[in-house]
């Protein structure tokens, strides 16, 4: 395919009156369909959310407006989901997205994110399994005991850093 489009326009019958050269550019939506697919070839080979909700928006032929109106999501929002501007995503509009991409919303979760969906359980999981008390356990990583308290009961997300130190500490 050449590099210009021409257009020929004329208000007569006979002859173009005017003659318009515009180059063409390639729709980005294909440039990023062709480095998602290069990279990876199934959803269970990508390991963030972000580059899950690239790659399947991707798949899908959508542009970012389409996906961040469908979920309710300004643009530059949903862009920063892409970018990976985040740690952690709202489940709610995460659904949304999922439903649109046809897929179960737990696809769309990184381990982290995934983690944070059942937070309060697994907080209190791993710390029973190991044998803390709440007290015990925010000593153990450095935190108050109240934030301890907050995550199991849902009232506050335990930051990525902090969820990769409980990792490294207590395996699952």
């Amino acid at each position: 395919m050449g590099e210009n489009l021409t257009i020929f326009y004329s208000q007569g019958r006979f002859a173009p009156k005017y003659i318009h050269r515009v180059p063409l550019r390639r729709a980005k939506r294909q440039c990023d369909a062709a480095l998602c697919n290069l990279q990876y070839r199934s959803l269970e080979d990508i390991p963030t959310t972000a580059e899950k909700l690239r790659w399947l928006r991707c798949q899908r032929n959508l542009f970012q407006i389409e996906v961040a109106d469908y979920a309710g999501l300004e643009r530059s929002t949903y862009i920063g989901y892409e970018e990976g501007a985040r740690d952690s995503y709202p489940l709610d509009k995460l659904a949304l997205i999922a439903e649109l991409f046809q897929v179960p919303v737990d696809d769309l979760l990184d381990e982290y994110n995934r983690f944070l969906a059942r937070q309060g359980e697994e907080v209190r999981t791993i710390r029973q399994e190991s044998g803390f008390s709440q007290e015990g356990f925010a000593a153990v990583l450095g935190v108050s005991e109240s934030a301890v308290r907050r995550w199991e009961n849902g009232k506050a997300r335990m930051t990525k850093g902090i969820w990769e130190r409980v990792m490294a500490s207590f395996p699952l």
